[in-house]
């Protein structure tokens, strides 16, 4: 038989279900002992984070089905992201929610038990009353309804995006709810008369930890007419099955977050703010711009000022190599030892510590430029052009690849992967290498700051003829370039579909905030067996949160981890 009980203690609910009866064996168990952890499933409540206990009863049943407590001698186990355990007593603290699996241990033998936890909370910003919540009960006004303007419909984030915005529309409202919901989540947050607000790393947290994709509404009411509220349409948010990993170093002009320079952002701590990493007044003729970084972030090769002299740095002491050569592009091999470099259009291959030549690469004659290592170190990619100007202006651009021998640090010979009449550059490498990156714009156009520039991708074999990102390249005009791609392949949805993640800067529009025609970091997520296929490889983009909005921010790179500053 079996019976159900409720325990409520102020804001925390338990519900327990739990077995009784005469002790028979399980049929389900495996022969042999086995143990039963009880309660067989549970539910814990946690409203705004305030933690929820609940204590386990483990018993050995043997052979014949006689029972004995081994309470106090089992080991607990369960995912931290849900809660801890002190003795037999699991606490929840809302970091994580959905299905958790608490394991007991006893001399070898285990037992589990599912343990569902469902999070609520909800905030209420100054700019709204603090009775805002009132506001909600009613009847449906259509005339008040919001329409959500940021994000896009189906957008896919990092599961650890940090700071996730939402513009609307307002209709006729003056107060507002805006809400994620999952199948184990419900988060709301109320704003008075604006027409955007975010949630914190910590409610995006609390509200997608247990789901692959939540439900986004936005309700507007008018605090002179109680009693009716309008409902926006709700939205789906989609996240990656894994947090994304690595650094992103990028450039950005002066903002109210500080000094022009390099900066970067560490993924593995989303809600806190960029720093900066080397910044204008660090430079010896006070400009820095054009930037590549080593896979494992140990090294970064700078140029001062477009066209300006470079050097080699170590991250975690910011020293380089003295800046007597010059170069404007850049990349590593694998293990770091040698670094390309480009010089109005001539490659070479210099030693990564001291700066020293060790060959130049043939390419036929041709103009070369923008340089790209793929991540196996055995072949480069690059922009192969009619001319050129300064390496950032480059007309008539192809994209090639030749063969790299690390043993004797010798090139092969080039050969087309995408020729075709556009102008095509920046190529870059996936993860696994099966897929070359770039930037298209309009026969005759250049390619530094080109508002037609567009992304596309290519089989690096060829099999696959270029694929447009057409998620991505979302709008006219809107500079679509410096594209990179995020170091680790990902999963995504319950079948695991492998996805990648691109950035690049991008002169659209970030909602309602306006901006256009002033470059942001945006991020969008690369199906590559949507790809194989002809289809649309990419997601609706979005902007990445840590920005100043008030800085002009490109060429990003990526590294696998942030190396910290001595």
């Amino acid at each position: 038989m079996l019976t159900t009980r409720s325990v409520t203690c102020g804001a925390v609910l338990v519900s327990l279900f739990a077995a009784c009866g005469p002790s028979q064996r399980d049929p389900n168990q495996p022969d042999g002992p086995y143990l039963e952890v009880t309660p067989g499933d549970a539910r814990l409540d946690i409203i705004n984070r305030a933690p929820a206990s609940l204590t386990f009863t483990v018993e050995l049943v043997d052979d014949d089905g006689d029972r004995d407590d081994v309470t106090d001698r089992a080991m607990f186990y369960v995912d931290s992201q849900y809660g801890s355990f002190v003795g037999p007593t699991f606490t929840a603290y809302g970091g994580g929610s959905g299905v958790a699996t608490v394991t007991a241990t006893v001399d070898g033998v285990s037992g589990d038990a599912p343990v569902t936890i469902y999070v609520r909370e909800s905030r209420v910003d100054a700019s709204a009353p603090a009775n805002a919540a009132d506001y909600f009960t009613g009847t449906e006004n259509p005339g008040m309804a919001p329409a959500i303007a940021y994000p896009a419909p189906d957008v896919i984030v990092p599961a650890n995006i940090g700071e996730f915005e939402v513009h609307w529309n307002p209709g006729g409202a003056n107060v507002y709810e805006m809400a994620l919901t999952s199948a184990y989540s419900d988060v709301r947050v109320y704003y008075g008369n604006t027409n955007m607000g975010a949630f914190t790393p910590g409610e995006w947290f609390a509200a997608m930890a247990g789901s692959i994709e939540g439900t986004l509404t936005v309700r507007g009411a008018n605090m002179a007419q109680p009693g009716t509220f309008g409902s926006s349409a709700p939205q789906m948010v989609k996240k990656s099955n894994q947090p994304i990993e690595g650094g992103l170093y990028y450039f950005a002009t002066q903002s109210s977050q500080g000094e022009a320079g390099i900066w970067r952002h560490d993924f593995a701590n989303p809600g806190q703010p960029p720093q900066p990493f080397f910044t204008n007044s660090m430079s010896p003729n006070g400009c820095v711009g054009c930037h590549a970084l080593s896979r494992d972030g140990s090294k970064m090769s700078l140029t001062f000022g477009g066209d300006g002299p470079a050097s080699l740095i170590n991250t975690s002491t910011r020293a380089g190599t003295p800046p007597n050569d010059y170069w404007n592009f850049a990349t590593y091999m694998p293990s770091g030892n040698e670094v390309v470099t480009v010089y109005h259009g001539q490659m070479v291959l210099r030693d990564a510590n001291s700066a020293a030549v060790i060959s130049n690469i043939s390419s036929n004659g041709m103009y070369a430029t923008h340089p790209e290592m793929n991540t196996a170190g055995t072949r480069l990619a690059f922009t192969q052009a009619q001319s050129g100007y300064y390496d950032f202006q480059v007309y008539q651009g192809s994209i090639y690849t030749m063969p790299y021998d690390a043993g004797t640090r010798q090139f092969g010979a080039p050969t087309p992967l995408v020729v075709d009449g556009s102008n095509n550059f920046y190529p870059s490498w996936s993860p696994n290498d099966e897929w070359v990156l770039f930037n298209r714009a309009d026969n005759g156009t250049t390619t530094y700051d080109e508002p037609s520039a567009s992304l596309w991708v290519v089989k690096a074999d060829g099999t696959v003829p270029p694929v447009q990102l057409a998620f991505a390249n979302s709008g006219q005009g809107l500079t679509n370039s410096w594209a990179r791609w995020a170091p680790f392949p990902q999963t995504f949805g319950p079948d695991n579909e492998p996805v990648y993640w691109v950035t690049f800067s991008s002169k659209r529009n970030f909602g309602l905030r306006g901006g256009f025609g002033q470059p942001q970091i945006w991020m969008a997520p690369f199906f590559p067996n949507r790809a194989a296929a002809g289809l649309d490889p990419s997601g609706p983009p979005f902007r990445l949160p840590f920005q100043a909005m008030d800085s002009n921010n490109h060429i990003a790179q990526w590294t696998e981890r942030v190396v910290e500053i001595e």
